[in-house]
């Protein structure tokens, strides 16, 4: 359970920190296994379901950002968070789909990772309420990265010499925060799922 925080505060901390979106989205990956690793430190079976649960919703928001990364790469031939301006034109469904996962990460409503990290938070704070305040502080920092990536993407006019996104990974993106946004709004849809793959 220390293992956990200590990762999922490096994690979240050390995204903060990066210029790159490759390089924050490497530290904010960290940060989520430390959560994981909180929740099934936890030695419950609530918290080993929400461990699990958590893994692949935040697995689904890592897949989309980092296939959103090599397509911004493509398009502003860098994933520097400073030189990805206007790419909301240059990159619509990258931007929209990378925005969604990053925000799902972030555990914002009505994202799918609000539902996992709130009830976490929830468990943590019968225990203690001051470790809750502060771990969804911390929690906080990967939605600082998703906030420099947006005010640079709404910026109107975008990079010099920038080329139009490639078709189907940006489809892939948009699809998966789409994902991310449909199961926040319906959380119980995981549980139609097969008995085996739910189990």
């Amino acid at each position: 359970k220390r293992q956990g925080i200590a990762s999922f505060v490096v994690g979240c901390v050390g995204a903060l920190a990066q210029q790159t979106m490759s390089g924050a989205l490497g530290y904010m990956a960290l940060g989520e296994l430390g959560f994981v690793l909180m929740a099934l430190g936890s030695h419950t079976p609530a918290t080993y379901a929400l461990g699990s649960l958590h893994l692949i919703l935040r697995g689904v928001a890592m897949v989309a950002l980092s296939v959103g990364v090599e397509v911004l790469r493509h398009s502003f031939g860098s994933d520097n968070l400073s030189s990805l301006r206007g790419a909301l034109r240059r990159a619509p469904l990258t931007s929209l789909g990378m925005l969604l996962a990053g925000l799902s990460l972030a555990g914002f409503p009505p994202l799918a990772g609000f539902v996992t990290r709130f009830a976490f938070y929830r468990i943590v704070a019968v225990q203690d309420l001051g470790w809750a305040l502060a771990l969804a502080a911390i929690g906080l920092a990967p939605a600082c990265v998703v906030a420099r990536l947006g005010i640079g993407a709404f910026q109107l006019a975008p990079v010099p010499e920038s080329r139009p996104e490639p078709l189907w990974p940006a489809a892939l993106v948009l699809l998966l925060g789409i994902a991310l946004l449909a199961l926040g709004l319906a959380p119980h849809a995981l549980s139609y799922l097969p008995v085996e793959w739910s189990d």
